[in-house]
This record gives C-alpha cells, structure tokens and sequence, in this order.
C-alpha cells in the first residue's frame, strides 16, 4: 500500500514539482491550493504526511497546522512546513 502525501502550497509550480518528484519515490500525492481545500481533504481522507506551505489566501498554514494537531483524528499526522519567499515579495 502506498503512502498517502498531501501537499498544501498556492503556488501550482511548487506542487507539481514535489508531485513529480515524491510519485517517482512510490508516494500517493493529493495536492491542496489553499489552506480550506486542505483542511477539507484532510476530511475525506487519511494521510500519512502533510506538507504545508505558511503564506497561503483563505487560510494561512498556521491554521491549518493547527486544525490539524487539534483534530483527535489528524493529531499525530507528521507535518513538514514548507515556505518560500522571492526577493519581489
């Protein structure tokens, strides 16, 4: 059985590029545009880990993360946070 990644980024690049890379790696990829649609796959569905950007509309990673470690269901999902931020920002 494979595991199960959900990878919660705005940025599409940034998706597809951890997509294609951690599929390669035998991994079952579910991707998030925001931080609702994560919290709402997190509902339908059981992951092994959870790969979070911070700065996100709707729903910032920080909320996610902490739906996520409050929920009895999701409390003990490992979660790697990840951010990026250009010089323009």
């Amino acid at each position: 059985m494979k595991r199960k990644i959900l990878i919660v980024d705005d940025e599409e690049v940034i998706r597809k590029f951890l997509r294609i890379h951690l599929a390669k790696l035998g991994y079952e990829v579910t991707e998030a545009a925001d931080g609702e649609q994560a919290i709402e796959q997190l509902g339908k569905d059981d992951f092994d880990l959870l790969i979070c950007d911070i700065m996100m509309p709707k729903k910032d990673g920080w909320e996610v993360i902490k739906e996520v470690k409050s929920n009895p269901k999701t409390k003990n999902l490992p979660v790697i946070v990840l951010t990026a931020k250009n010089e323009d920002s």
